[in-house]
């Protein structure tokens, strides 16, 4: 169970923290700001836990997920909760199905995060000289070449967060 619900967790960007790590904090104040241990992981019990993870898989996906679907049509939430496992791992597949693509396209090459202001100053008015688009559920990856680099930006769906990578001409 815990280790379907670490899953889950890392799903939905929530930090999973251990006993030691929360001993070492010189803080001894605990938050769940600073994460939640496995324990207090509430995801296969709780019905408001579990459903805050369909309605983020909801907005990912254009249509219903049909196992999770017929699961919540039962009530119970041992069946909802090992759908919603099963589409994760499914996910995680994809995506790293995907990774895997995206890392073949720009031969293997080791990327360095940069800010945005730099990517920005690369690629001007963003005219893109290559551009190609990876969509995946969870992140969008777009793909250029501008000024003789490769750079990438990683667009996160769930955090709303979008990362910027230039490629190491080093490596």
């Amino acid at each position: 169970m815990s280790k379907e619900s670490i899953l889950i967790a890392e799903f939905m960007g929530v930090n999973v923290v251990t006993l030691d790590q929360i001993r070492a904090n010189r803080n001894p104040i605990f938050s769940n700001a600073d994460g939640y241990t496995v324990d207090e992981l509430k995801y296969h019990s709780d019905w408001n836990w579990l459903m805050q993870v369909i309605e983020s898989i909801d907005h990912l996906q254009p249509e219903p997920i049909k196992g999770i679907e017929d699961a919540l049509a039962t009530r119970e939430i041992g069946g909802v909760y090992d759908a919603v496992v099963d589409f994760i791992k499914k996910e995680n597949a994809t995506k790293e199905a995907q990774d895997n693509s995206a890392l073949n396209i720009i031969d293997k090459r080791h990327f360095l995060e940069i800010t945005k202001e730099v990517f920005d100053c690369i690629v001007t008015n963003k005219q893109k000289e290559f551009n190609y688009e990876l969509n995946g559920t969870l992140a969008r990856k777009h793909f250029y070449h501008a000024k003789g680099v490769d750079l990438i930006i990683v667009h996160n769906h769930v955090s709303n967060v979008s990362q910027y990578y230039l490629a190491d001409i080093n490596s």
